[in-house]
């Protein structure tokens, strides 16, 4: 009742609480860097749906005008201790340096590569990558690139980082689809770097599918379409590899998840 009154006095739902009313939002802030790229992906899955929902789709469809920071540093992945990045840092930081750890020397290759990759194949009529830029360059290049991304804070504090935020003024603006397929190798390179962190993606990916099957089969059951004796099985993918997935048994993910690993799939 608390929230429906609170919800109600900011006029974004009816006495009732069913009827949504606009809402007055008009500005969000989120994170969005090569590794915390789940904005730049679909989070609704909905198998009949023309298009998937990602978090810039949804703040266009809603007028709300979507700021991301933090371009350059990124809290440490899942799966990849904060160790791995450097001693007495919070953040990973997204950008090359001298000397530079092996880990992030393999995911700056690899991230190369994949614009390297677009640039040589054509896919995308003659478009100029910058594929030679530093990696702090191309991180700022892509998260910008993302739709719906009004605005970009960068929090500049040296004039490195200035010249590097005007180098990418200086670019025409990249091309989504590109700036799409760089954050899917880069994700592809920490899974390979670490099999933990690609087990909890999967894990999550899997967690998330289950809860949803769930309230799909109650509704099912409620209109008298799912008999006692049927199950609802819906196709899903993995996150990194794209090899398509089965939801695993509640209790072997349970168990899975006490363990901090991934259990076996159906």
């Amino acid at each position: 009742d608390t929230a429906k009154a609170a919800a109600h006095r900011a006029g974004t739902a009816s006495s009732s609480g069913h009827q949504m009313l606009p809402h007055r939002m008009r500005i969000a802030q989120i994170p969005l860097n090569l590794v915390e790229s789940g904005p730049a992906f679909p989070f609704v899955y909905d198998p009949e749906a023309d298009e998937q929902i990602t978090t810039g789709i949804a703040a266009e469809m809603n007028d709300i005008y979507l700021m991301t920071n933090r371009p350059f540093n990124a809290i440490p992945p899942e799966g990849i201790g904060a160790g791995d990045w450097g001693r007495h840092n919070s953040f990973f930081k997204l950008v090359d340096k001298t000397p530079t750890s092996p880990e992030l020397a393999y995911l700056s290759h690899a991230l190369h590569a994949a614009l390297t990759g677009c640039q040589e194949k054509l896919v995308f009529d003659d478009e100029d990558v910058p594929t030679q830029e530093k990696m702090q360059v191309l991180a700022l290049a892509i998260t910008s690139a993302i739709q719906g991304v009004g605005t970009t804070l960068v929090g500049a504090r040296t004039e490195e980082y200035v010249d590097d935020a005007i180098k990418v003024l200086n670019y025409p603006k990249m091309s989504e689809e590109i700036a799409i397929y760089a954050m899917h190798a880069f994700e592809v390179a920490l899974a390979t770097i670490s099999p933990d962190y690609a087990k909890l993606k999967r894990s999550h990916q899997l967690d998330k599918v289950d809860e949803m099957m769930e309230q799909e089969m109650e509704q099912m059951e409620k209109e008298g379409y799912l008999q006692d004796d049927e199950e609802v099985v819906m196709d899903i993918y993995d996150p990194v590899t794209g090899e398509k997935l089965h939801p695993l048994p509640k209790a072997d993910r349970n168990a899975s998840n006490a363990n901090g690993k991934a259990g076996p799939r159906n």
